[in-house]
């Protein structure tokens, strides 16, 4: 499964490829330096079989976008490199992820709903209202809430266990 991480045809992709023209990019939640996380909405319609919440009504989800690059100016060398590597990397995420869902995902994962090739590459990946953990982690003492971080604690194991038992070292 594992053998080609960097495959944009992996067969573990194949499920979950999915048409752009059914997202709609909203708000950004942050960037890093292949790409950004938008909050968005996209409409399932069926095509996403492997999620059981799939309804005809857009959903919010949480997408990652590969950065382009503009081919109408000069582009460095290592530019290039390095949109290069953010895109294998991409693919490999996007890989590992559906790895993950098989045979019945985990709640304590995010869940990775659809892939896009194109016209850009983009990851769609269940939004966490929340936001991140570790944000919640760092605004907070433990103190607060000793009992909750316990609980997190525990789910974050239960995670890491899922994703061990996947064959993914992490």
């Amino acid at each position: 499964d594992l053998n080609n991480l960097y495959d944009i045809d992996n067969h573990l992709l194949v499920k979950y490829i999915y048409d752009s023209k059914n997202i709609t990019l909203g708000k950004e939640l942050g960037s890093g330096n292949f790409g950004t996380v938008n909050k968005s909405t996209m409409v399932c319609n069926g095509i996403l079989k492997g999620n059981s919440d799939c309804v005809d009504d857009p959903i919010t989800v949480a997408i990652k976008v590969l950065n382009t690059l503009d081919f109408t100016k000069p582009i460095a060398p290592e530019i290039t490199l390095k949109h290069e590597a953010g895109k294998k990397d991409l693919i490999k995420e996007a890989v590992i992820m559906a790895k993950l869902q098989f045979p019945n995902g985990n709640e304590h994962i995010v869940k990775f709903l659809a892939f896009v090739k194109a016209p850009v590459l983009m990851i769609c990946l269940e939004l966490c209202e929340l936001g991140a953990l570790n944000a919640h982690v760092k605004n907070s003492t433990g103190a607060d809430d000793p009992v909750r971080f316990i609980q997190y604690m525990m789910d974050v194991a239960t995670g890491m266990d899922h994703v061990h038992t996947q064959g993914i070292v992490h």
